[in-house]
């Protein structure tokens, strides 16, 4: 196959910024919309919303130092742990997912969502542990071989190590025999 002219590769990595512009300025101007929306009846919300909103902003254009700055403001402002995972951490990376399955946004974009998430996750990770009271048991996660997506095994391994249970995290690419071996080491209950 010949090789793509210089004008047809640059062509076609305008038409990807351009369209990457067009997503971030949407997402925007809905998150906009939905803090300007929210009662102003609650006291201090208005400000733990925006904080809220600045996370998802960060995570959505792939910024880390701004996720992870936002972050802990939002700890130090005594926003719940939990809560800026579900809503500054969830929400615009399924829009991210979403955008990537329509092909507006392509994988570098969600490369450096997923690194803007992960900072902002190392910042929570410790006001997580902090509610870890009981032992509710153990379980082994891990990514099967051939797979080196762990942007969920790491939420869910986060959630459930918060909640209580000790978890056993093979990391990514994991063969079946490692979790099968695992499995008769550490004697997990789920």
């Amino acid at each position: 196959a010949p090789k793509p002219r210089l004008s047809d590769r640059l062509y076609r990595e305008e038409i990807r910024v351009q369209r990457r512009q067009l997503f971030f300025q949407g997402f925007q101007e809905e998150r906009r919309h939905v803090t300007n929306t929210i009662p102003n009846d609650r006291i201090g919300t208005s400000f733990m919303d925006k904080i809220i909103n600045d996370i998802q902003i960060a995570i959505v254009e792939g910024d880390a130092q701004k996720a992870k700055e936002k972050t802990t403001m939002a700890i130090l402002q005594g926003i719940d742990a939990e809560e800026i995972i579900e809503k500054g951490l969830l929400t615009p990376m399924g829009e991210i997912g979403d955008r990537f399955r329509e092909g507006v946004i392509f994988i570098p974009d969600v490369l450096m969502s997923s690194r803007a998430m992960h900072a902002s996750l190392y910042v929570i990770k410790p006001n997580l542990m902090k509610s870890k009271m009981i032992n509710r048991g153990t379980i082994v996660i891990g990514t099967v071989a051939g797979d080196l997506h762990d942007i969920g095994k790491n939420m869910i391994a986060m959630f459930l190590d918060s909640q209580g249970y000790d978890v056993v995290d093979l990391g990514i690419d994991v063969p079946a025999e490692a979790f099968v071996e695992a499995v008769k080491t550490h004697k997990p209950d789920i």
